[in-house]
């Protein structure tokens, strides 16, 4: 019922309480207001394929988010790692949980800021 409420923040809430079930946080996960998109994506309970939703949202920030926060599985990382956005990359290069596989792909693909981020990683996770 809350899910569904007219209030953003309301929303909000449903959407960053860890125990709101599964199905409700994929559905919230593509709700209209970014805020709760972002909710959703820094919920400790939100699933796999909650955080495979966010990754392809429309809003650049959500998927920062999504490529910051510590929890995200690491399937979810290395295909953020493909973001057109520059800040995703570097955010998913930045990720602990993000793999050595990963993380030698980036190497091999990308150069600047990101491509050292990525190295420095790598040497970290050796």
């Amino acid at each position: 019922m809350y899910a569904r409420d007219a209030d953003w923040q309301v929303r909000a809430e449903v959407a960053s309480n860890r125990r709101t079930p599964q199905q409700v946080l994929h559905a919230l996960a593509r709700d209209t207001d970014q805020r709760v998109r972002t909710a959703v994506a820094t919920n400790l309970s939100a699933a796999p394929a909650t955080f495979m939703v966010l990754v392809h949202d429309h809003d650049v920030a959500v998927r920062r988010i999504v490529a910051r926060f510590e929890y995200v599985p690491p399937g979810v990382l290395d295909v953020l790692a493909q973001d057109p956005d520059l800040g995703v990359r570097i955010e998913v290069a930045r990720n602990l949980n993000t793999t050595a596989r990963t993380l030698r792909r980036m190497v091999l693909q990308e150069s600047g800021e990101l491509r050292v981020v990525a190295e420095q990683m790598l040497l970290e996770k050796q």
